[in-house]
Parts: structure tokens; C-alpha cells; sequence
């Protein structure tokens, strides 16, 4: 084997290595490039605030129309990232390797054609994974959602005052502010059920 054919071998396994880490990786949850989860999970305060901003209907609204207008110039940035980066050196080494070791093509041909193609399959899984991680958005927590589901009040909820309850949103147990219904006092740990919403502040009755 020859010294190019070697370096085109070497470029395609380790692309495609990369590439299929990238991908477990992203299926575990762990592969999320920096900024793109909008979502948070319930674990602490903070996070919980986080979740609440996640429902903003102003916030993800602007957001998301943002995001729309955007799609082409997010996927041509994206052909610059790790990803793209993993796609070019698979699809580089192989056409090479397949042009130089394979049909005989020779070296300036061979390079060319591995160029053409690092630099396709570089639109191409940038374009792949704008569209997984679109699917990964497209789950944003809709605070209407929360009518009719039981929660529990994690902050007193005073009469006529504002406190703090938990509920499961879409599969995310969220916090959310929220008003009693009636005359009494609401303590952490009862057990309520949303019975509508007025913006954010949920509207609660105790079960």
C-alpha cells in the first residue's frame, strides 16, 4: 500500500470513528453543542427557574421565530463544526482511497475527487444534525399544556397570594407560579390540580 493510499485509509477510519461517537453520544444526551438545549429539567431552583423561562411564551416565540429565519446560515456555520469536520475526513479518506487505491486514478485526480467529496458530505451532515437537533427544540414546554394535571405545592400558596407548585409538563417536571382558587392556604407537599392559567401563574385547586 501506498504512502497516499495509507494517509486516505487513515483519514476515513478516523472520520468515521468520530462520527459514530458523535452520534451515541448525542442519542445518550451528552453530544448537545453548547447553547442548543433550550430545555431544563427540574432538579434545583435554578433550574427550575430555567424551566419556567422555557415556557415564556414571549421568549420561545422570539426564539423560535428567530430560528426559522435562520436555518441556511445555522447549517452553513455548522459545516465548520466538529461534525462537519468528521464527515469531511470520512468521505475524503474513502473517495481517495477508493479513486488512488482502487480505480487507479492517480494522485492529482484522487485528491480532487476526495476534496469534492469531503467538501459535499460536510453540507451534508451539516444539514443531518440542524435537522436532529431542530427535533430536539421542536419540545418546547407549552404552559397550556398544564391544565388538568395534578401537581404539588412547593412553595406556601397564601389566600390570594402567590406561591410555588411542581407539575409534570410534557414528560419534565416543572415549577411554576401559581394562585389557589380558593380561601385557604395551600402548604408544600398537598397535592393540587391545575384548573386553568392567566400568562404564566398557574391557577390551582386543592384535591
Amino acid at each position: 500500500m501506498t504512502p497516499l493510499n495509507t494517509f486516505y485509509l487513515v483519514c476515513a477510519c478516523a472520520g468515521l470513528a468520530l462520527l459514530i461517537v458523535r452520534i451515541i453520544l448525542m442519542i445518550a444526551g451528552a453530544g448537545h453543542d453548547a447553547g442548543a438545549d433550550v430545555h431544563a429539567d427540574v432538579a434545583s431552583g435554578h433550574d427550575m427557574a430555567a424551566g419556567h423561562d422555557a415556557v415564556s411564551g414571549h421568549g420561545d416565540g422570539a426564539d423560535h421565530h428567530a430560528d426559522s429565519h435562520h436555518t441556511d446560515s445555522d447549517a452553513s456555520f455548522k459545516m465548520l463544526t466538529l461534525q462537519g469536520v468528521m464527515g469531511f475526513l470520512l468521505m475524503f479518506g474513502l473517495t481517495g482511497f477508493i479513486l488512488n487505491g482502487i480505480a487507479v486514478a492517480g494522485g492529482v485526480i484522487s485528491a480532487a475527487g476526495a476534496v469534492a467529496a469531503g467538501v459535499a458530505s460536510m453540507w451534508l451532515i451539516a444539514k443531518l444534525f440542524s435537522l436532529l437537533m431542530g427535533l430536539q427544540s421542536s419540545g418546547t414546554v407549552d404552559i397550556a399544556n398544564a391544565v388538568g394535571q395534578e401537581g404539588t405545592v412547593y412553595l406556601t400558596i397564601p389566600p390570594g397570594g402567590v406561591g410555588k407548585v411542581q407539575v409534570v409538563v410534557q414528560n419534565r417536571l416543572l415549577e411554576y407560579e401559581a394562585v389557589s382558587d380558593g380561601k385557604t392556604a395551600l402548604v408544600p407537599g398537598e397535592n393540587v390540580l391545575v384548573v386553568y392559567y392567566k400568562g404564566n401563574t398557574l391557577v390551582v385547586h386543592k384535591i
